[in-house]
């Protein structure tokens, strides 16, 4: 059967970088940047349909999940669909962000976005287009530990 891995959480979470481990290990994977893609129609849904796995990455989830025909087109052609919510501490995703990635963002920028993803958005898949969820924390895994968590999950 196949699946699509939702990857979410606030920026310095390790979505991008859990995303890359997860489409090297799973056979026949593609990735899909939900946040980009999310307010117009899906570029390349229907080739990224095509794979047998997908792992997709997601800060924000409400605008596209009021309305789910994306997440639909997924039901639609069976696949399993998760959503892993990678939990970190702000100061591990700022330290990440700001330090390590040098993004050129402030740690009042990283705050914001940490607290309006906790605040606003984390349940919004689960709530909004029913997808079972699992949560991982972060802080203190390295990414093959992180993505063998989500692939012995999924197993």
């Amino acid at each position: 059967m196949p699946r699509l891995i939702i990857l979410r959480g606030p920026m310095g979470a390790g979505k991008t970088s859990v995303g890359k481990y997860l489409k090297e290990k799973l056979p026949d994977s593609a990735g899909l940047d939900l946040d980009k893609n999310a307010n117009g129609e899906v570029i390349s849904l229907n080739k990224v349909l095509e794979r047998e796995n997908v792992v997709g990455e997601s800060y924000d989830g409400g605008s596209h999940t009021t309305n789910p025909t994306w997440i639909n087109k997924f039901k639609e052609k069976d696949y399993n669909i998760i959503s892993v919510i990678l939990n970190a501490k702000f100061e591990t995703c700022a330290y990440r962000v700001v330090e390590i990635r040098k993004d050129n963002v402030s740690r009042d920028d990283v705050y914001s976005h940490y607290n309006k993803f906790h605040e606003n958005l984390k349940s919004v898949f689960k709530v909004k287009a029913a997808i079972p969820e699992i949560s991982i924390y972060t802080d203190i895994k390295d990414i093959c530990e992180i993505g063998d968590e989500i692939l012995d999950y999924i197993k």
